[in-house]
């Protein structure tokens, strides 16, 4: 490993915490050589952060239909990402928002008003993963509770940044560097 957790940029982070809320046949990287997060696509290797522009998809297109050598998961370089439970983003949301209302409080009453919903089947919002579905009703959840407010709308996606970073930075000091 060639780099500290200061060497990495806000896109790993960020792309760690979307292979935290990858589907169940996803299978999402961190290369502990390169510092990156690696989507392995039918055999091979996506670099996630720099791929913002699409080139690493084109790069993708052409191995696939070129049949080119796909890439092998080197279980000692490559560490799947975990999937992370609502729970875990929730509180670390409650911990970014510092006590600011309505902010620290939103977790609460999301998670009452989602265990009421009829669509999850009698399950718990602490049986959930963090995953594209949970996401959207928490935003849409704040939507609908503080919506008319611009203020509280422009502060909202800032305390989602930060808090989505946060999460993919400690999963890499957990996971890759062993601290905390």
């Amino acid at each position: 490993m060639d780099f500290t957790i200061n060497d990495l940029d806000e896109s790993v982070f960020f792309n760690v915490l979307v292979g935290m809320m990858r589907d169940w046949d996803e299978y999402i990287y961190f290369d502990k050589l390169t510092g990156d997060v690696l989507h392995h696509v039918q055999g091979y290797f996506v670099v996630m952060n720099k791929n913002i522009d699409g080139s690493q998809n084109r790069i993708l297109k052409n191995r696939i239909e070129t049949f080119d050598e796909r890439d092998f998961v080197d279980e000692d370089r490559h560490v799947l990402i975990d999937k992370l439970m609502l729970p875990a983003f929730l509180s670390e949301w409650k911990f970014i928002s510092q006590g600011e209302e309505p902010f620290s409080s939103l977790p609460d009453f999301f998670v009452e008003d989602f265990n009421q919903k009829e669509h999850i089947e009698g399950r718990l919002a602490d049986t959930f993963h963090l995953n594209d579905f949970t996401v959207r009703e928490f935003c849409k959840f704040f939507l609908n509770r503080h919506g008319h407010s611009l203020e509280l709308k422009e502060k909202f996606p800032k305390i989602m940044d930060s808090c989505n970073i946060s999460l993919g930075r400690k999963w890499v000091l957990r996971n890759i560097f062993k601290t905390q």
